[in-house]
């Protein structure tokens, strides 16, 4: 029950943020403030290609640890770049919707990773290695 109820209210905050922009993410300064979160999100893509990628914290029975591309530095890089996307949002349109918002899915993401490190390190014994070598989400802070 813990999964797809963090899954909803991921999804439910991105959209609510998303929609609440509107049109004013279609210019040139937004593109260059959504940029990173956009590269970022496609780096992890790629790298978790051998994987099995998935939107639950719960692991796949056969999915890999990928420790390369992005996951070399952060465990989390596609959580990184949605806060990275929703922050560049908050800056395109601030409001303190938008504001309580972001705060909400960042406290969403920050339960969900440490939800899925626990199945993590049952799954995979080398995981608490890569935990003491690698950020969770921002690079050299958390």
């Amino acid at each position: 029950m813990k999964s797809p109820t963090l899954i909803i209210l991921q999804f439910s905050l991105l959209i609510g943020i998303t929609f609440n922009t509107g049109q004013k993410i279609l210019n040139l300064k937004s593109i260059g403030i959504l940029s990173p979160a956009i590269i970022l999100a496609l780096w992890a893509i790629i790298a978790m290609r051998k994987s099995k990628l998935r939107i639950s914290p719960i692991p796949a029975n056969e999915a890999i640890l990928i420790v390369s591309g992005p996951y070399q530095y952060i465990r989390h890089p596609m959580y990184s770049s949605i806060l990275l996307f929703v922050i560049g949002l908050l800056v395109i349109h601030y409001s303190i919707y938008q504001l309580i918002a972001v705060i909400l899915l960042l406290l969403v993401l920050l339960i969900k990773s440490k939800w899925e490190e626990q199945m993590l390190l049952i799954k995979f014994p080398s995981y608490k290695s890569y935990m003491e070598r690698t950020k969770s989400i921002i690079p050299f802070l958390l």
